[in-house]
């Protein structure tokens, strides 16, 4: 498969994937999870140059200065106990055992997990738009291994499938999500994956994350057919029976004032506008759907192919 410059624009915004592959994002998620042991490694390297002898003297200058018992914070790090890094992650950029490490990040790409995370991404997004060959690629990856045991997905459910498309493979013409039921494991480490775990969590982060949008468009439209009189109306009857101001609820709704809640998610589950398919919500749960299986496409080639490669 060919590299596609801008195949990345197809998760965003919803996947961050420009930020996960920049190298300052790279490098800060590698100092937050590792910073004990990049400043006991760097204390250990000065220590064998001559550069100093104590500890101390090394967390005072180049660490954190001023602290009343540096030895006791660099023997706090050396245990494992976390620390708030917040003001002193520039310090640690700047040690030469980060900057080692930034410069094999610029020469090489990457680690080979991420690697083969963008050749999935890079997949499933290209794959998502041409169903039958998506279908046939099914197939070939369910018949190229018949050992459950090597796959955790499983070949049984890979056969299975594998037959459906085969005996229907010149009827498919938009791609069935059910034949995609596949775990996103694979991209944990990532990104938060729950929000596209089912159907019905994609509609859940799609309210919480646009539902001040939504409760506008819908009362608009509810004003607009004369279904509701009113903000107070519209409130009492699609949101919230029992309250006293449900014009004061619906502006402080729209204002994000108001956060969602599991009494407000269920209500707004509800809404005509999100199963409207002229609706700009409705098209934007479906680019999320869409998403998902882009993602389990990835995650079967991942898992099937783990030495996949895109150049």
């Amino acid at each position: 498969m060919s590299k596609i410059s801008n195949w990345h624009e197809f998760y965003e915004p919803y996947i961050p994937v420009r930020s996960i592959f920049r190298t300052d994002t790279i490098v800060d998620k590698y100092i937050k999870e590792n910073y004990p042991k990049i400043i006991e490694e760097q204390f250990e390297i000065y220590k064998a140059e001559g550069k100093y002898k104590r500890a101390s003297e090394f967390i005072e200058n180049e660490i954190k200065p001023g602290l009343r018992n540096p030895d006791s914070y660099f023997l706090e790090l050396k245990k494992g106990n976390k620390k708030d890094i917040t003001g002193i992650i520039p310090n640690i950029q700047k040690l030469p055992f980060v900057k080692d490490y930034i410069d094999d990040l610029e020469h090489s790409e990457y680690d080979k997990d991420r690697v083969y995370f963008r050749d999935c991404l890079m997949l499933g997004a290209t794959l998502v738009n041409y169903p039958r060959f998506s279908h046939y690629l099914l197939w070939i990856f369910s018949t190229t291994d018949d050992n459950s045991e090597v796959f955790s997905y499983g070949s049984v459910y890979l056969n299975k499938i594998s037959r459906n498309i085969k005996d229907n493979v010149d009827k498919f013409e938009t791609i069935n999500e059910e034949d995609y039921s596949i775990s996103l494991d694979c991209y944990q480490r990532y990104f938060n994956i729950d929000i596209f775990l089912t159907k019905e969590s994609i509609i859940d982060f799609y309210i919480e994350r646009e539902y001040y949008k939504i409760i506008k468009d819908q009362y608009k439209i509810f004003k607009k057919t004369k279904a509701f009189n009113n903000q107070e109306e519209f409130i009492k009857k699609m949101v919230m029976e029992y309250i006293d101001d449900g014009k004061s609820l619906y502006h402080n709704l729209i204002n994000r004032k108001r956060k969602m809640d599991n009494d407000l998610l269920k209500k707004f589950r509800d809404f005509p506008i999100l199963r409207d398919k002229n609706s700009i919500h409705y098209k934007n749960i479906e680019k999320l759907t869409q998403i998902r299986t882009a993602l389990q496409m990835g995650a079967l080639a991942f898992q099937k192919f783990p030495h996949l490669a895109t150049a």
